[in-house]
């Protein structure tokens, strides 16, 4: 109750190999967890990504929201590549148009696998998180590289973190809800 309210976007690799060991049945679980942990007051939303990025929920209010975005969760499916660089840079404009200095802004990326299918470099997307420095709107950006196979994507994940002041986390089937919960403490 004493913490600012926030303005969250959720930003979730669908791509084709979300279907392996239960990944996106799993992160799907993790995303409940993370929705257990809002606070009324915080906004929500939501954006898929594989080859394709799709917005599917823009931030709003969590609790006129949550049947919406659950009901969006559960109806996720797994096909396509993997454009976590350019869905991250997406991500974070929508936040950052909102301009709201009054609450904490940030994205939250989860990716299971190396990005095949960006336009923008990594490097260009840190640039542009870090060029943002550390105004009242500032947009953090929390990374999950997700499996075994996120290795490849993983210095990206690190660099956009640390570049907007977020964090970092490294997650699989068997933790992704205690990772999504330990990403909710920040809000």
């Amino acid at each position: 109750e004493d913490r600012k309210p926030a303005n969250v976007l959720l930003v979730v690799d669908t791509s084709g190999s979300m279907n392996d060991e239960n990944r996106l049945v799993r992160a799907k679980q993790g995303l409940e967890a993370f929705f257990r942990e809002v606070s009324p007051n915080d906004r929500v939303g939501l954006m898929i990504f594989s080859d394709l990025i799709q917005p599917l929920v823009p931030v709003i209010p969590f609790r006129e929201g949550q049947r919406r975005l659950r009901g969006t969760v559960r109806s996720l499916i797994a096909d396509g590549g993997t454009a976590v660089y350019d869905a991250t840079l997406q991500g974070y404009g929508i936040v950052r148009e909102l301009g709201d200095s009054t609450r904490i802004n940030a994205v939250v990326v989860l990716t299971d696998g190396e990005d095949t299918d960006s336009s923008s470099p990594a490097g260009e997307v840190a640039e542009r998180l870090a060029a943002q420095g550390d105004s009242a709107s500032r947009v953090r950006v929390f990374t999950i590289a997700y499996s075994p196979e996120a290795e490849g994507a993983k210095e990206a994940l690190d660099e956009f973190a640390k570049a907007s002041g977020g964090q970092s986390y490294q997650g699989d089937t068997e933790d992704i809800e205690s990772v999504y919960k330990s990403i909710s403490s920040f809000f």
